[in-house]
């Protein structure tokens, strides 16, 4: 019992020191950033990512994410351009320090995947859309540059899609500049 006293007040001292570091939630983030997609049998897609985030509170806040990937395949004559577009929403937790924001998100939508094959000596070309549900889950951190910018190092999310009955599992890696708008 005398145990147990002792470690739940270290555990609730430990706490309150976190509180007292912690630092206060910009109103509204805007990343832009490059981003990587690993998609199974399509190696990686190249492309952009950018998000919106309004805080509710110091460690909660609603996001907005748009991403884009491309990748172009060419194989015997053939060249396939392929495009995975991704309109996300979800919950985002935060943890904030004085130069360091670490956050986990879980975010779904809509995602959609478009190609567009050329076959040389084959005047025009054929292409394809389908779109359907999307959702990813994951996090990162940022480094505070400034009060009003901050880098993301790294943000890494596993993202699902069920497309035309088909369910594509991968995973997202992404980094940028955010910026905190009081």
């Amino acid at each position: 019992m005398r145990k147990s006293v002792v470690f739940a007040s270290v555990a609730i001292a430990f706490l309150c020191q976190l509180a007292l570091i912690a630092k206060d939630a910009p109103k509204v983030e805007i990343f832009g950033g490059y981003q990587y997609q690993h998609r199974p049998g399509a190696d990686f897609f190249k492309g952009w990512n950018a998000s919106v985030v309004g805080n509710v509170s110091d460690t909660f806040g609603i996001v907005a994410d748009l991403g884009g990937s491309f990748k172009t395949v060419k194989a015997s004559g053939i060249s396939a351009d392929v495009t995975v577009y991704s309109l996300l929403f979800g919950p985002r937790f935060h943890s904030r320090y004085d130069s360091v924001t670490s956050f986990f998100h879980f975010l779904a939508g809509y995602s959609e995947i478009s190609s567009s094959v050329d076959v040389s000596g084959f005047s025009g070309n054929v292409g394809a859309s389908l779109g359907g549900f999307a959702m990813a889950t994951g996090g990162g951190f940022d480094v505070n540059v400034s009060e009003k910018i901050a880098l993301r190092l790294m943000n890494a999310d596993w993202m699902v899609s069920k497309i035309n009955g088909c369910t594509k599992r991968g995973f997202r890696l992404s980094f940028g500049i955010n910026f905190l708008i009081q």
